[in-house]
């Protein structure tokens, strides 16, 4: 997977910044069910993620209490 983010990082997969989407989405679904997961659990569970991800603000973590974190559970 490292491998990837290298090859997006310096420009030779050509996806205009999109090779979560298209390159480490898929190759993770196909790695867990590999591992032995239920390919429509894992969709599922990809599906959810990126809704999560899609309503947050732009330079705001996934983590951050209003995602429903709890950043008194850290300390």
């Amino acid at each position: 997977m490292h491998g990837v983010v290298l090859l997006e990082i310096t420009g030779y997969l050509r996806h205009e910044g999109h090779a979560v989407t298209n390159i480490l989405g898929p190759a993770t679904v196909d790695l867990l069910v590999g591992m032995g997961d239920e390919r429509s659990r894992i969709e599922q569970s990809r599906a959810h993620a990126v809704a999560r991800l899609g309503k947050q603000a732009p330079g705001s973590s996934p983590m951050s209490p209003a995602h429903g974190a709890d950043p008194a559970a850290d300390q």
